[in-house]
């Protein structure tokens, strides 16, 4: 197993944890653009875990974090639009560079690999 693997998955179990008290929501609001964006870029298949990692500890912070001032800090961030547009390029909507097409998952191999399946 590879170690970015195992890495990936101790990193979630951990935060998945913390995130089941509310009170860490405020303690992460600084890392949540740099979260939200893991789990909607695009990977090499060898990348994978890391966004299902990050979809792991984003369903628990939504399941248990958010309050009305995060919200709002999400949304005066643009932070949901900016994940919009990651999801767009990673289903193939929008052109992708042909160097960065060549090494990461794009569209239908994308989906195939579980990203953005959330």
């Amino acid at each position: 197993e590879k170690v970015s693997k195992r890495a990936a998955e101790k990193v979630s179990n951990l935060l998945c944890l913390l995130c089941g008290d509310a009170s860490v929501g405020e303690q992460l609001r600084p890392h949540l653009f740099g979260l939200l964006a893991l789990s909607g870029a695009s990977y090499p298949a060898s990348g994978v875990h890391v966004s299902k990692a990050a979809s792991e500890v984003i369903c628990a912070y939504s399941e248990h974090c958010l309050s009305n001032s995060l919200v709002w800090y999400l949304h005066d961030k643009k932070m949901i639009v900016h994940m919009v547009d990651d999801i767009k390029e990673l289903c193939g909507m929008t052109a992708v560079s042909s160097s960065t097409a060549s090494v990461c998952l794009y569209g239908k191999e994308a989906e195939e690999a579980g990203l953005w399946n959330i």
